[in-house]
């Protein structure tokens, strides 16, 4: 059995949090497993995973109410390590707001499907065609649709408007008017 511990730079002072592995090439979550922040260092979380493939994973971290507090990438190996996952910005709070301010915020409008959905606000708003191209977005885990919650989906393009159409791989079920989601 390998283990992988991961240690993140998070939003500090979170308790009940959860450090999620998603595959970057099936977009498929691998693994959830609780996350603690270390007491030598605050903002420092640990989390260790068992018998994950190796591969190259985006990382996220929940808070216990659901919300996204943080994402980076990190790439495991099939050994028992310890991984950082970091952005060059590590521990750093300007490196923090910084991160924060990368993750896109929306809520879905009238008339998306499982491909394409449509949103009525976004934050920051669209500038150019293309501007999420290859970005993830992900659904909140208390959307409106049961079954988005947490499903994510690659944006293959996106329009230019201030609240842009995106063109997603399939998702499992079409969103509905207000519908939440994060893209990072």
């Amino acid at each position: 059995m390998a283990t992988q511990t991961v240690k993140l730079a998070s939003h500090p002072g979170q308790i009940g949090t959860t450090l999620q592995l998603w595959s970057i090439d099936t977009l498929l979550l691998v693994q959830s497993v609780p996350a603690v922040e270390t007491v030598w260092m605050s903002g420092l979380y640990t989390a260790s995973f068992t018998d994950a493939p190796a591969a190259n994973y985006r990382v996220l971290h929940y808070g216990s109410d659901g919300d996204l507090l943080w994402t980076s990438c990190v790439v495991l190996e099939l050994v028992t390590a310890t991984f950082q996952a970091h952005d060059g910005a590590f521990i750093s709070s300007v490196g923090f707001d910084r991160s924060v301010k990368s993750i896109a915020f929306g809520t879905v409008g009238a008339a998306s499907s499982t491909t394409s959905v449509v949103s009525s606000v976004c934050t920051p708003a669209g500038a150019v065609a293309d501007q999420f191209k290859n970005k993830l977005i992900q659904f909140a885990a208390d959307t409106t649709t049961a079954a988005l919650r947490g499903q994510m989906a690659l944006i293959s393009a996106s329009s230019n408007a201030a609240a842009p159409t995106f063109t997603v791989s399939a998702l499992t079920t079409a969103p509905v008017s207000g519908d939440t989601f994060v893209i990072t």
